[in-house]
């Protein structure tokens, strides 16, 4: 799956074996732009697989809504200087964060709450249990280059993408 997440020699076991696979595999399909990348080094015959949703895409019905949310695992991965870029620039929107906060982490967020009063902090809470129509948009705003931020954000765009927002991924350069 993710030679990144290997930690056993650096995982080039595991990507020892990937090329193997590769090679003597009649086409392979990749989950993410990253992993088709490293795929196509292997084989010319690579495709995407995006089976996200169980029905179509369609854009949501426009709407007074102006809550956005995060629903994640408020830790290190998170992009707090493009959150507070957000939270700067848009006092408008409200963003809700939904899911435990880390403790290394909790004093950023507790600044940012102090600062912005559009920041709610709603806790930990599993997506069926969140009144999903206030919220125009879902947001995961990750820092770039950190190699597990991949697989999370494709799981969470298989559980957002049939429902009535917009998934909106920012990275600031």
């Amino acid at each position: 799956d993710f030679v990144a997440q290997a930690k056993f020699n650096s995982g080039k076991h595991v990507l020892n074996y990937l090329s193997k696979t590769l090679a003597i595999s009649d086409m392979a399909l990749t989950v993410s732009y990253p992993l088709y990348t490293q795929a196509e080094q292997y084989t010319k015959s690579v495709q995407m697989f995006l089976p996200w949703s169980k029905t179509n895409y369609k854009p949501p019905v426009q709407s007074n809504r102006n809550t956005l949310l995060l629903w994640a695992h408020i830790d290190n991965r998170i992009d707090f200087d493009l959150i507070e870029y957000l939270l700067e620039s848009h006092p408008d929107f409200i963003f809700h964060f939904v899911g435990p906060i880390s403790k290394n982490q909790s004093a950023c967020v507790e600044k940012l709450q102090s600062n912005f009063i559009n920041l709610k902090i709603v806790g930990p809470s599993s997506l069926e249990d969140l009144s999903l129509e206030k919220y125009f948009a879902a947001i995961i705003p990750y820092r770039s280059n950190v190699a597990d931020i991949e697989a999370v954000e494709n799981y969470i765009l298989k559980e957002v993408n049939s429902m009535d927002f917009v998934y909106l991924r920012f990275i600031m350069k």
